[in-house]
């Protein structure tokens, strides 16, 4: 694979994002963890797949995909060039309440010709390297790093799916 889905997506991001996302309802909360996925395929593969959320979808980690915390500084330091990690952003009820938030948020950190980026699908697309910044934008208690086998299965609860 090399680095060219790197390099594609530094240079491609928002007609990359605008494929990922051209399903999805702007404002519907469940698609960040889809949209993080998608982001996740395609720097493996290079591959845009599509993401379908509807606001009725919801999404299942399946139960090879592991979360742990760790400080962004230890994060950023296990990302080599070139490599990527799906990133959950957790917050407290506390902060749910206050900003209407959900408990989770979820984003891609990676790393492409040393510099270190945030790719975050929801909403409208970001991608910058001004990951402090970023940062201090999300409310967030905790950051957890997600298993490297980050993936996820979208499911329909009104069908019994869950």
């Amino acid at each position: 694979m090399g680095c060219e889905n790197y390099s594609r997506l530094v240079r491609e991001y928002e007609t990359i994002m605008s494929e990922i996302t051209s399903g999805v309802s702007r404002g519907s909360a469940v698609h960040c963890p889809a949209t993080a996925d998608a982001v996740n395929d395609f720097l493996r593969t290079g591959d845009v797949h599509r993401v379908t959320a509807d606001g009725l979808t919801e999404f299942r980690h399946p139960d090879t995909v592991r979360f742990n915390t760790r400080p962004l500084a230890e994060i950023a330091h296990g990302i080599e060039n070139c490599q990527h990690r799906v990133v959950r952003a957790v917050r407290t009820a506390e902060q749910m309440s206050q900003g209407g938030l959900t408990q989770h948020h979820y984003f891609v950190l990676f790393r492409y010709n040393s510099e270190l980026y945030v790719a975050d699908a929801f909403g409208e697309p970001i991608l910058t390297t001004n990951v402090s910044g970023y940062l201090s934008t999300l409310v967030a208690d905790s950051l957890q790093l997600a298993s490297r086998n980050y993936d996820i299965e979208e499911v329909d609860p009104l069908a019994g799916d869950i």
